[in-house]
C-alpha cells in the first residue's frame, strides 16, 4: 500500500546519542489494534477505515476508536482486511511520519496569558494589573462576540508533520519507536501516525 496509518501511545521523553550529538526524542509504543470496519460511499457517504486500539480489560473491547480517510482506489483492499490486526510491519522502511494528537492543555487561564494582552499599569497603588478592563458597549448592553476573555486554553488537535524516526526496539514483545523531538499529548495518550 502507498499510504499507511497506525495508532501509537506516548510513553515518555528522553535523550539519545545520535550522529555525534544528544537529541531529544519521544518514545512511543505500538498498541494492539485491528481494523473494526470499513466505511464506503454507498453505506456512509465517504470512504474511511475504522481502527480500534484493543482494551486491556475484558469488559471493554476497545479503549480508543478512530478513523482514517481512504481514497477510492484503496477501499477494496481494506474491505478484505476488515477484522485483521495491524502490526509493526507497516512501519518497515519508514523514516518520516506525521503525528496527530490532542494537546495537553493549560486549563482555565486569564485573558493576559490566553490572548497575550498587556494588562493594566503596575503602579499608582491599584491591584488590577492582569485584567482586561472594560469591554462593554452602551448599545446593545452586552459583550459582543470576539472579545478576548478568560477561558479554557488549548486541548486542541495538533498535527506535526515530518517527524523523523530515530530508532525502534522491542521489549517484552512490545514495539517501541523513538521519534525526534516532542509530540503533543500527555503520557499514555493515543495518537495517530500517518506515513507514505
Amino acid at each position: 500500500m502507498k499510504k499507511g496509518w497506525i495508532i501509537l501511545s506516548k510513553i515518555e521523553m528522553t535523550k539519545l546519542w545520535h550522529q555525534d550529538s544528544f537529541i531529544a526524542v519521544t518514545i512511543v509504543k505500538l498498541v494492539d489494534q485491528k481494523i473494526v470496519r470499513v466505511k464506503t460511499i454507498e453505506s456512509d457517504g465517504y470512504n474511511a477505515i475504522v481502527v480500534g486500539a484493543l482494551h486491556r480489560k475484558p469488559h471493554k473491547e476497545y479503549s480508543y476508536l478512530t478513523e482514517f480517510r481512504l481514497d477510492d482506489e484503496s477501499v477494496a483492499q481494506y474491505i478484505e482486511q476488515s477484522g485483521s490486526t495491524i502490526d509493526a510491519s507497516v512501519l518497515e522502511g519508514k523514516e518520516i511520519v506525521n503525528i496527530s494528537a490532542t494537546s495537553k492543555g493549560k486549563g482555565f487561564q486569564g485573558a493576559v496569558k490566553r490572548h497575550n494582552l498587556t494588562g493594566n499599569f503596575a503602579t499608582h497603588g491599584h491591584k488590577f494589573t492582569r485584567v482586561v478592563g472594560s469591554m462593554g458597549n452602551r448599545k446593545p448592553r452586552r459583550t459582543m462576540k470576539g472579545h478576548p476573555a478568560a477561558g479554557h486554553m488549548w486541548v486542541d488537535t495538533i498535527t506535526i508533520k515530518r517527524i523523523a524516526i530515530i530508532s525502534t526496539f522491542v521489549k517484552d514483545d512490545v514495539q517501541y519507536i523513538c521519534l525526534k523531538g516532542s509530540v503533543p499529548g500527555w503520557r499514555n495518550n493515543y495518537m495517530k501516525a500517518f506515513f507514505n
